[in-house]
């Protein structure tokens, strides 16, 4: 929705539900996150922790968008717009990478590793299924040109 609708280039620019729903995620995302470290009996087993690494890194590029330039505008009065809005426009991009998460959620619950390995499975043989549905047909209409060809039926269709 936030890819689609939101026009500003900068979340402060942005209207209020798309602030506030984006603080929303951020705080949330924070507290899941700062659960998680906490929840590890070494600090050190933490950079061993692939997914744990993704969301640290993808927490501080939100917090930076989301709080750290609201800051810089909003406290010092500090003008975005001057500097060019490309290296913003990745910070926005950058949200996107938070469908990468859903990994973590197939790593942690392994029903869902085998539905989307089985819906893997089902996608290869409808392809297969499809393919001789095609050759089938494009068989069938050579037949049909061949046995109508001369015939009335045969001069008005093909």
């Amino acid at each position: 929705v936030d890819a689609d609708h939101n026009r500003a280039g900068l979340l402060h620019q942005a209207d209020t539900g798309f602030r506030v729903v984006a603080n929303m995620f951020c705080f949330l995302f924070t507290v899941e996150v700062t659960i998680r470290l906490l929840a590890f009996d070494r600090i050190q087993n933490v950079i061993k922790d692939f997914w744990f690494v993704l969301d640290l890194v993808l927490l501080v590029f939100i917090i930076a968008e989301t709080w750290v330039i609201w800051c810089l505008v909003e406290g010092f009065g500090l003008d975005l717009s001057a500097m060019g809005s490309g290296m913003f426009r990745v910070f926005r991009m950058l949200r996107l990478v938070r469908v990468l998460r859903l990994g973590s959620a197939l790593h942690r619950v392994p029903e869902l590793f085998v539905i989307v390995r089985g819906i893997g499975i089902a996608i290869r043989a409808i392809s297969v299924v499809f393919a001789l549905l095609g050759i089938f047909i494009y068989m069938s209409a050579i037949a049909l040109r061949v046995l109508l060809e001369g015939t009335t039926t045969g001069n008005l269709r093909f």
